[in-house]
């Protein structure tokens, strides 16, 4: 799974986009997670129906300063991005 997770560094919020899914491979949900370097999980959002293209803004979010592991899951695909929140 191809996914893209912007912007980064950022100060507010998250986007996370699926790019691509592997040849074969559907999605009928999205798990994203955010974890801290320590694995601590602060945010789990699961949202159904998705596909190629499809965004999830995550504005919700209450990070301080730091490097974050951005974590997306469907039930075929896993993918893993670093992102560093500026204040």
């Amino acid at each position: 799974m191809a996914v893209s997770v912007y912007p980064n560094p950022t100060q507010h919020h998250i986007v996370v986009r699926i790019d691509a899914l592997p040849a074969g491979a559907s999605a009928n949900w999205l798990a994203v997670r955010v974890r801290s370097l320590a694995g601590e999980e602060i945010l789990l959002r699961r949202i159904d129906g998705v596909s190629v293209g499809h965004e999830v803004l995550l504005d919700d979010l209450v990070l301080g300063s730091g490097i974050y592991i951005v974590e997306a899951q469907t039930e075929t695909s896993h993918s893993a991005t670093i992102i560093t929140v500026v204040r």
